[in-house]
């Protein structure tokens, strides 16, 4: 679970530092506070888009440090080893975000892209935000959140993968029924063409073999002239090299008979000594080896010439060619074998639909029992929240051939009735933005129990409820916190006094610059928070003893 957030310079935060326990802990402020800005913050510890605006202004860069509690599975650590990060103790993450547009994260250290930030990022927390309600209004969301309550993960990759190879047989059936045109006249095209390179017999090794020995036999004379000059340094003028080290070799060798310390760079000299003689050995037996060759040259510069021509009539670099014949060959082989080869695809074509209808089917059938189960929870959920009428149905049909896709062929639709006598509609339909909100809230407390992470957030969900129902949102915030984490953004003085641990966010203004603060409130300093969120602009000694009599309720509840 989330341990430490440091957030510095992000938007109207300056630098807030926050230390988090287990259990639920909410964050309270006045409106426009800046409380959802810390959640966008852990969202981009999390792997969320970031966008320059989001930097302070006057900054250049805006960063996040969070630590989290290791997750102790092996796929977890599996997760981390396969990018380069080295397990720890804690888990730390740096999220730098520039006013350039540009961002950084790094996880114990190690720098890794937004794709693996995200990756992690999931398997630890799971965030809910205000407008959750909306995304809940689109199919998708709904099969999605149906597949992640039912823990559908390994029937959803049988019928993934099923899929893929389903497209990949189709593609191909498709790409040979077109070849069969005008298969004859490619086919002569292709027999010339593959001819014409066998006879080449082009290997990328033999390639650069050639363009080495032709740069070398074209370049005789000036590599003949340069081990001259050089054997002149080395060993043949009358000062050469080798005669200065080993007269400098025999003067320090003078010198270790006064003082030993001398004798390492003698032994030094005399090792050089050796090798300039080696070297030289080398350069005179090159020279004499080499022989210009006329007519070895212009065979080497008629194949060069040759494989050059092909390279451009194919429209592929020279060591490309032989690349190009094995493309040639596999497709002329397609070409005088399409008949038999169109009905091979065609049998692993039908073994590939069976498969996928039967991993689509077990797929479907999880989801039926699972709906039943989503179905009757939710309705539980929302007869608590207010409801007493209201009935909550998921639907699953499934159209058949006609819908295979990667995530199988269902067509599921969330559908609601608020009231006793009215019939079930599609959430999508649901009019009332209160009603909307609750039975939102309904589902995500479910997903979240649903969810094999540690911590969860939530940025005001209880928009649109009060009154005995949100102390009845608090208390399941609060149970689900049990086991876990749960972070909550609320305005409602019921869910805030059952929190575990309680933040203020507050706005100051210091000349003229907007920032927050955030700290960590002890029980008295609770009691007047939940006070000002109770009773307004004026608080009442009456208002003070209500919100201590929550505090002290939420201890023993």
């Amino acid at each position: 679970m989330l341990r430490y957030l440091q957030v510095k310079h992000l938007a109207v935060i300056d630098e807030v530092e926050l230390e988090f326990d287990g259990g639920m802990t909410v964050f309270t402020g006045e409106t426009g506070a800046g409380k959802s800005i810390l959640i966008e913050a852990l969202g981009l510890a999390l792997g969320d888009r970031a966008e320059s605006s989001m930097v302070r202004a006057g900054c250049e860069q805006a960063s996040i440090s969070a630590i989290f509690d290791p997750l102790p599975d092996t796929a977890f650590a599996t997760l981390l080893e396969q990018h380069g990060i080295e397990r720890e103790e804690e888990l730390v993450i740096k999220r730098q975000v520039g006013s350039d547009g540009r961002s950084r994260a790094f996880v114990n250290g190690s720098p890794v892209p937004l794709t693996v930030l995200r990756a992690i990022g999931e398997r630890l927390a799971d965030i809910h935000g205000q407008h959750e309600h909306h995304s809940l209004l689109r199919r998708d969301a709904q099969r999605g959140l149906l597949d992640e309550f039912g823990h559908h993960e390994q029937l959803l990759d049988a019928v993934g993968s099923a899929h893929a190879r389903l497209r990949v047989l189709q593609q191909r059936l498709v790409q040979l029924e077109g070849a069969s045109g005008n298969a004859e006249g490619e086919a002569d095209l292709l027999r010339y063409q593959v001819s014409e390179l066998k006879a080449l017999q082009p290997t990328p090794e033999g390639i650069a073999a050639l363009e080495e020995e032709h740069r070398r036999l074209a370049n005789a004379g000036r590599l003949a002239e340069g081990c001259g000059q050089i054997l002149d340094l080395l060993s043949d003028a009358e000062d050469n090299a080798q005669v200065m080290a080993d007269r400098a070799a025999r003067e320090v060798n003078a010198l270790a008979r006064l003082d030993a310390r001398f004798a390492e760079v003698a032994a030094m000299l005399e090792a050089a000594s050796i090798q300039l003689g080696e070297a030289a050995l080398w350069l005179r037996h090159y020279a004499g080896g080499m022989d210009a060759d006329p007519e070895r040259v212009e065979q080497i510069e008629q194949r060069l010439a040759a494989l050059h021509d092909l390279a451009r009539k194919h429209r592929v670099p020279a060591p490309e060619l032989p690349a190009q014949l094995a493309r040639l060959e596999q497709r002329l082989y397609e070409l005088e074998h399409g008949a038999e080869l169109r009905e091979q695809v065609r049998r692993d074509l039908e073994t590939a639909l069976q498969e996928y209808d039967e991993a689509a089917t077990r797929l479907h059938e999880a989801r039926v029992q699972t709906a039943k189960k989503l179905a009757a929870a939710v309705t539980r959920n929302m007869h608590e929240l207010g409801m007493p009428g209201g009935k909550f149905a998921v639907g699953v049909e499934s159209p058949g051939a006609a819908a295979r896709t990667a995530h199988g062929s269902d067509r599921v639709e969330f559908e609601v009735t608020a009231n006793p006598g009215q019939p079930m509609r599609p959430l999508n339909k649901v009019a009332s933005g209160g009603e909307l909100s609750r039975i939102s809230l309904a589902i995500q407390v479910l997903s979240a129990k649903g969810k094999r992470v540690p911590s969860f957030v939530f940025d005001e969900v209880d928009v649109g409820i009060g009154g005995r129902v949100a102390e009845i949102v608090g208390r399941m915030l609060r149970d689900l916190g049990g086991d876990g984490q749960v972070l909550c953004v609320t305005h409602l003085p019921q869910v805030a006094a059952l929190g575990h641990q309680h933040i203020r966010i507050e706005k100051a203004v210091d000349d003229g610059t907007t920032r927050i603060e955030a700290s960590s409130l002890g029980s008295e300093a609770r009691v007047e928070e939940l006070a000002r969120m109770l009773g307004g602009v004026t608080i009442t000694k009456q208002t003070v003893a209500h919100a201590r009599a929550m505090l002290e309720a939420s201890a023993t509840g």
